[in-house]
C-alpha cells in the first residue's frame, strides 16, 4: 500500500491555473545581430587585451582585427579619447604609470642571472629583457636596448601588449661601443625607424663643466623596419652633435622624432661647451640643432627638456643669478624656433631637486634624494600641476622606484612591425611565415566586414569640392603637390596634417600636410609605383574626415586601366577594378571657340570601353538635379545639357574650364564642372529647386524623421526609417548612399537595408555629422523629398520644434 501510494504521489499532477497571468504570454525579445558598424564601434573602445582573444571568435573577427584599416582606427581613437600613460622601467619589472591610476605592471624582470661568455647562440626574449633598457614608445611599439651581454650586439622592438617583438642584430663591420639608441616614425611611409648615434671619439671633458660627456662628431645609422635592413644616410652620416656620456637612448620623441641632450661639437673650443637638443628627422635621416631658451645661470641651474603633451618644453630649475627653488617652464615653436614661457613654479622646498619627467596629461614628476645610503630606496616622488602649483606625493609609484630617465609616453595598440614574431617562438620561422601568409588570406574571408572594403572609395559626411591637379615634370621630380590655395582656405580647419590618399584598386599611401605651405609630401613612392607621366591628371575628391579618393585620368582624357599594385607598407591583393562598382570618368576641356552648350563628345578610347550605350540617359549634377538626355549612336554625342543651362539662367558653359564625366551602367552619369582653378563648382539648390526656363519638378517621395532622444546621442548608431517609406526605400541596395541638399551645403549619409517581405531601413553613418551640422534638437523632424524616380538624391528642410 505504501509503494502504491508513493506513485500515485509521484504521478500525481497540479491542474494548471486556468487563466495563466498576462505576463507569461510576452516573450521577450532578443536582437539577434548587431550592426557590423555598430560592432566596429564597440571594437574601437575595446582594451587591447581582450581584443587579442577576440581573434577567436571567428574566422572573419580574426580577418578584422588583423586588418590594417581597422588597427588603424583603434589606435588613433586611443590616441585621441585617452590619456596617453609612461611605460617606465622599475628595475624589477616593466610598468604603466599614470597620474590619476595606480600603476599596472606589463612584464616581470628577474635580473638575478649570472652573465655568459659569447651570449646569446639563440636569441630569445626573457634572456634580453633581464638587462634590457627602454629606448622609445611609438604607437605602442616599444624599442629596447641592452646594457650588458648584448651592448652593442642587439636592438629591439617590441609590442607588450600582442606580445610580439623582433630582435635587431647590429652590424658587425663598425664598432657600436657608446652607441645611444633613438626611436623615430616616418609617417610619409609608416616606417618605424631605429636610430643609433655613435660617437667617434672620446674628450675628456673641458674643466668648467663638472661631468662627462662626448665632445665631438658622431656618426648616424638608421634601420628601417619596412625594409628589414639598415640604410645608409649619404652626406648626413656624420653630425656635429654628441648625447651625453652613459646616455644609451634618447631623452624623449616627439611626433615621432627623438630628441637627444648633448654637445654641440661645432662649438666645442668656446670656454664652456654649448649644450643643446639634438634631433634627427626618422624621414630625411638629417640632424637639426634646437638651442635651450635664454636664461640667466647659477652655479645650481640645470635645464631638462622633455616632452610637454606633443610639444618640445624645457624645464629650468633654479633660473637667476642666485640659487633658488622656482621652476620655469618653457615651450618650443617648432616652425618659428622661437620658446614661449607658460608657467613658473614654485617655490619648491626640496633638496637635490629633480625633474625627469612629464606626463601627458601635464603633470610633472618631481625626484628628491632623502640623503640616505641608497640612491634609489632614499628618493621622495611627487606630482605637480605646473598651472595650480599643487605638490602631491605619489607613495604607490614611490615604492617602484621607477627610472623616470628610461620612461616614454605609450599608448597599447594592436600595431605589428614588420618581422614581429610571437614571444617564445623566435626559431619557429617557417610556421610563422605560414600563419602570416594565411593571415593575410583570411582578409578576404571577412564577410561581415565587407564595409571595410566598401566604404574605400564611399564616404559619409560633408560633400565638399572636388579639385584636379595636372601632372607636371617639376611634379614627378618632387615628394611634395600644392593643393589649390582656394580649396585650403575654404577647408583649411577640416585638413588633417596626416591623411590617406586612396586609390580604386586599393593602393593607399600616407601623406603629411603642411598647413602653412598647403602642400602634401610624401608623394614620390606613388609616383614611382603607378608610373606616371607628365600630362595625367589626379582627381581629389575629399571624405569629408581626413582622407582624399583619388582618381587618375590618363593622357587620353578617359579614365586609366588602373595597375594591380599596393603600396609596400600594405598587405593583401589589389581590387578588381570595374565599371559596376564606381563607372568610368573622363573629362572634357571647354574651348572659347567652341563652347559646351547641348552636345559633348566623349573621348574615342571611352567609346572603346563600351560595346552599346543606351540611348536614354540621366545626368545628375551636384546638387542633386536630374534631368533626361541621350545618347546618339551615330554622331557619338551625348545630348540634353541644354537644361541645365535654362535651370541654372545661362547660355552656355563657356564660364566653366572642364567638365568630369561619370558614366555608370544603366544610363546614369553624374557631371561636375570646375572653374579656371581646377576646383569644382558646386551649384547651390536641391533637386526640387525652382529653375529658370525649365520645367519645375514636384515632389513625388517623402520621408519623414522625428528626432528622438537617442538620437542626440554622443554615438548614435542609425536612425530607423519607418517602413510607411518602403515605397522610396524599395530603390535602395543593401548597403546604399543617399545625397541629402539643402541650399549650399550637401551631405552623403550610408543606408543599410534588411529584409524582404518586411524591409527595414536605417541611417547607418553619416547621421551625427548632420545633425551637428543642421542644429538638430529633440523634436525637430527631418523632411527627405525626392523626385520620381530618383530615390538617391532628396531636397532636406527642418521642421523646429517650436516648444523645444
Amino acid at each position: 500500500m505504501v509503494k502504491n501510494a508513493k506513485t500515485k504521489r509521484r504521478n500525481h499532477k497540479h491542474p494548471r491555473p486556468s487563466n495563466p497571468p498576462a505576463i507569461e504570454d510576452k516573450k521577450p525579445t532578443i536582437v539577434k545581430t548587431l550592426p557590423a558598424s555598430l560592432i566596429l564601434e564597440i571594437l574601437c573602445r575595446t582594451p587591447v587585451k581582450s581584443l587579442v582573444r577576440f581573434k577567436c571568435v571567428s574566422k572573419s573577427w580574426l580577418a578584422l582585427l588583423n586588418h590594417p584599416t581597422f588597427i588603424h582606427m583603434h589606435l588613433r581613437f586611443n590616441t585621441i579619447s585617452r590619456d596617453t600613460r609612461l611605460i617606465c622601467n622599475c628595475n624589477h619589472f616593466i610598468a604603466l604609470l599614470s597620474f590619476s591610476q595606480p600603476p599596472i605592471p606589463v612584464l616581470n624582470i628577474n635580473r638575478n642571472f649570472t652573465t655568459r661568455p659569447n651570449y646569446p647562440r639563440r636569441i630569445n626574449f626573457p634572456d634580453f629583457s633581464k638587462n634590457m633598457v627602454l629606448a622609445g614608445s611609438i604607437n605602442g611599439v616599444v624599442c629596447l636596448t641592452h646594457y650588458k651581454e648584448m651592448l652593442g650586439r642587439y636592438v629591439a622592438l617590441w609590442n607588450p601588449a600582442i606580445n610580439q617583438w623582433n630582435p635587431i642584430e647590429l652590424g658587425r663591420s663598425r664598432s657600436w661601443q657608446n652607441v645611444s639608441v633613438g626611436f623615430g616614425f616616418d609617417a610619409v611611409t609608416c616606417d618605424y625607424k631605429i636610430i643609433c648615434i655613435v660617437p667617434d671619439y672620446y674628450t675628456v671633458p673641458v674643466s668648467a663643466v663638472s661631468f662627462d660627456m662626448f665632445i665631438g662628431w658622431s656618426s648616424v645609422e638608421i634601420y628601417s623596419a619596412n625594409l628589414g635592413s639598415w640604410v645608409n644616410v649619404p652626406r648626413r652620416r656624420t653630425i656635429p652633435f654628441s648625447p651625453y656620456a652613459y646616455s644609451q637612448h634618447c631623452n624623449f620623441i616627439v611626433r615621432g622624432v627623438p630628441y637627444w641632450a648633448g654637445i654641440d661639437a661645432g662649438e666645442s673650443a668656446t670656454p664652456r661647451p654649448l649644450e643643446v637638443l639634438g634631433r634627427i628627422d626618422p624621414c630625411t635621416g638629417s640632424y637639426m640643432k634646437v638651442l635651450y631658451p635664454q636664461h640667466i645661470k647659477n652655479m645650481s641651474t640645470r635645464v631638462l627638456p622633455v616632452n610637454l603633451r606633443g610639444s618640445v618644453a624645457a624645464l629650468i630649475h633654479s633660473p637667476g643669478e642666485h640659487p633658488n627653488q622656482m621652476v620655469d617652464l618653457h615651450v618650443l615653436d617648432e616652425s618659428t624656433a622661437k620658446w614661449t614661457k607658460l608657467y613658473t613654479i614654485g617655490p619648491l622646498i626640496f633638496e637635490n631637486l629633480q625633474i625627469p619627467q612629464c606626463f601627458s596629461t601635464g603633470e610633472l614628476v618631481l625626484e628628491s634624494w632623502r640623503g640616505g645610503i641608497n640612491r634609489v630606496s632614499d628618493l621622495l616622488s611627487c606630482f605637480c600641476d605646473p598651472k595650480t602649483n599643487l605638490v602631491l606625493p605619489n607613495k604607490e609609484i614611490e615604492v617602484l622606484h621607477p627610472f623616470w630617465g628610461d620612461s616614454y609616453s605609450h599608448v597599447e595598440s594592436l600595431v605589428c612591425v614588420k618581422g614581429m614574431v610571437q614571444i617564445g617562438k623566435e626559431q619557429n620561422d617557417k610556421k610563422t611565415k605560414s600563419k602570416t601568409r594565411n593571415c593575410s588570406e583570411l582578409r578576404e574571408l571577412s564577410s561581415d566586414f565587407v564595409f571595410l572594403q566598401v566604404r574605400a572609395m564611399e564616404f559619409a559626411g560633408v560633400i565638399v569640392e572636388k579639385w584636379v591637379k595636372v601632372l607636371t615634370n617639376a611634379d614627378l621630380d618632387s615628394d611634395e603637390m600644392r593643393l589649390p590655395p582656394k580649396f585650403v582656405k575654404k577647408y583649411v580647419n577640416r585638413l588633417k596634417t596626416n591623411s590617406l590618399l586612396k586609390f580604386r584598386n586599393g593602393y593607399e599611401i600616407a601623406t603629411v600636410f603642411n598647413h602653412e605651405t598647403g602642400t602634401f609630401s610624401g608623394l614620390s613612392t606613388m609616383y614611382e609605383d603607378f608610373l606616371f607621366e607628365v600630362g595625367q591628371m589626379l582627381v581629389f575628391e575629399f571624405d569629408g574626415s581626413c582622407d582624399f579618393n583619388v582618381y587618375v585620368i590618363d593622357t587620353d582624357l578617359t579614365e586609366v586601366e588602373y595597375p594591380p599594385v599596393l603600396h609596400h607598407t600594405q598587405s593583401g591583393h589589389p581590387r578588381v577594378v570595374s565599371v559596376k562598382r564606381g563607372g568610368l570618368k573622363f573629362v572634357y576641356f571647354v574651348k572659347e571657340e567652341s563652347p559646351l552648350y547641348d552636345e559633348l563628345e566623349p573621348p574615342a578610347s571611352f567609346k572603346r570601353s563600351f560595346r552599346f550605350f543606351p540611348g536614354y540617359q540621366n545626368y545628375i549634377f551636384s546638387n542633386g538635379k536630374k534631368i533626361d538626355g541621350v545618347y546618339n549612336n551615330e554622331s557619338g554625342k551625348f545630348k540634353g545639357l541644354s537644361k541645365f543651362c535654362s535651370i541654372l539662367g545661362l547660355e552656355n558653359f563657356s564660364q566653366f574650364n572642364l567638365v568630369l564625366f561619370t558614366y555608370e551602367e544603366h544610363g546614369m552619369s553624374s557631371v561636375a564642372f570646375f572653374d579656371d582653378h581646377f576646383v569644382e563648382v558646386l551649384f547651390p539648390g536641391t533637386p526640387l529647386s525652382i529653375g529658370q526656363n525649365s520645367e519645375n519638378p514636384t515632389a513625388t517621395g517623402r520621408i519623414e524623421i522625428v528626432v528622438k532622444p537617442y538620437h542626440m546621442y554622443q554615438y548614435s548608431y542609425g536612425v530607423d526609417v519607418s517602413t510607411v517609406h518602403n515605397s522610396i526605400t524599395a530603390f535602395w541596395k543593401k548597403t546604399d548612399y543617399i545625397n541629402l541638399h539643402s541650399g549650399e551645403r550637401s551631405w552623403k549619409v550610408q543606408v543599410k537595408c534588411r529584409g524582404v517581405k518586411n524591409r527595414r531601413s536605417t541611417i547607418n553613418n553619416g547621421w551625427i555629422q548632420l545633425r551637428e551640422d543642421l542644429g538638430l534638437v529633440e523634436g525637430d523632424i527631418v523632411v527627405l523629398e525626392c523626385a520620381h524616380f530618383c530615390g538617391n538624391h532628396f531636397a532636406l528642410h527642418v521642421v523646429k520644434n517650436d516648444g523645444a
